[in-house]
């Protein structure tokens, strides 16, 4: 998500929506993360998830336009200066 969400000012348009869309899905994750935090009412659970009980409750990247793969194509070349 760091080295993927500077790209959403890319002037080469598979970059930038790919960016756009992690972005997308980091503010989802956040979200979710707050309102599972939100009904704790403050508490710590009595056991800690693990991130094998965690992941299925965030929302999958795919559903947020992302599908989670790199890009693996040549991008187009640079126009020059």
């Amino acid at each position: 998500v760091v080295s993927c969400a500077p790209y959403a000012t890319s002037t080469v348009r598979e970059f930038k929506a790919d960016a756009e869309a992690i972005i997308r899905w980091r503010d989802a994750v956040w979200v979710a993360a707050y309102a599972w935090r939100d009904g704790l009412n403050g508490q710590l659970p009595p056991v800690m998830p693990t991130i094998e009980e965690v992941t299925p409750r965030l929302p999958p990247p795919a559903d947020l336009g992302w599908d989670g793969e790199p890009y693996n194509e040549t991008p187009p070349p640079l126009e020059e200066v």
